[in-house]
């Protein structure tokens, strides 16, 4: 079995990707859910225990948000195909009364034991599907797992976001215990990009660092490319929005008043909402093929 790079920086993860104020991050996902597909939180319809709506976060990481998300009375479930990642999750939560359920599976076999309210997909966990149909098949994995009136809320990076990476000069992050060099290399012609981190970590009591390195792609996706790839999973887009003001805790308004998406923008966020009557015009319409 293939390592997986994010195995090799999970010890580092929380420090490479801070998440300044998890607790006003969970609180503006769910007003953004609540404004814009209220249906997922109808306790009438809640899969999860206790009338209580089932979110599942895709690519959960270390569960930072997931720690957030559980104070929302929320059940959660974690997916995350790094098993370092889950281990420093689970370490994380286990103090909690309800912890999520956290599973080790790739996105593209996605296996839920039922139907969930809401799927979360961030930090451009999308953009890593690169290899061929494995967009595809995540997204068709949805299609099965979030229930009708349901929402599948997630943000992608676009090729601004890249270009403004791969200037050709390294970027690094040095401290008294730690080090770290992060070079991107960017394929114009293949949408494509490389990102080679190396992390310095000072041992605990010691004068030695343990070197930790991954590679990491990422790849554009065409608005057209997820338009239907949206309709084919059963799915309508409801809103298309700034992603950035997901990164700035200060700079951002009430769910109600997000600004739609522009062109050139770094992130966008997409939100959409399982819709039956999609999937059946999509059955009908294979039927007649």
């Amino acid at each position: 079995m293939t390592l997986d790079p994010y195995d090799a920086i999970a010890a580092a993860w929380d420090e490479l990707q801070p998440l300044e104020d998890p607790d006003g991050f969970a609180l503006l996902l769910c007003e953004l859910i609540a404004h814009y597909v209220p249906t997922a939180f109808d306790r009438r319809e809640a899969e999860g225990s206790g009338a209580r709506p089932l979110l599942v976060d895709l690519g959960c990481g270390s569960g930072r948000l997931l720690e957030a998300l559980a104070k929302r009375n929320l059940d959660l479930i974690g997916v995350d195909r790094s098993a370092a990642m889950l281990a420093k999750a689970r370490e994380r939560m286990s103090g909690l009364v309800s912890a999520p359920l956290l599973l080790e599976q790739d996105l593209t076999e996605l296996d839920l034991f039922g139907t969930a309210n809401i799927a979360l997909c961030l930090l451009d966990t999308v953009n890593h599907l690169c290899e061929p149909g494995a967009l595809e098949a995540f997204f068709e994995r949805l299609g099965l797992f979030v229930r009708p009136g349901g929402c599948l809320l997630f943000d992608r990076v676009t090729e601004e976001h890249f270009t403004g990476l791969a200037d050709g000069s390294p970027w690094f992050d040095l401290g008294e215990d730690h080090a770290l060099i992060w070079m991107v290399d960017y394929d114009f012609d293949a949408g494509r990009s490389r990102a080679d981190l190396t992390w310095f970590r000072r041992l605990p009591e010691s004068p030695y660092f343990r070197r930790s390195r991954a590679l990491i792609e990422e790849c554009v996706i065409a608005d057209e490319r997820l338009e239907q790839l949206c309709r084919h999973a059963g799915f309508t887009e409801v809103a298309v929005l700034d992603g950035e003001l997901l990164e700035d805790a200060a700079a951002r308004p009430p769910a109600a008043d997000w600004p739609p998406a522009r062109c050139g923008l770094r992130r966008i966020l997409h939100v959409w909402r399982r819709d039956e009557a999609v999937r059946k015009e999509n059955c009908d319409a294979s039927d007649l093929g």
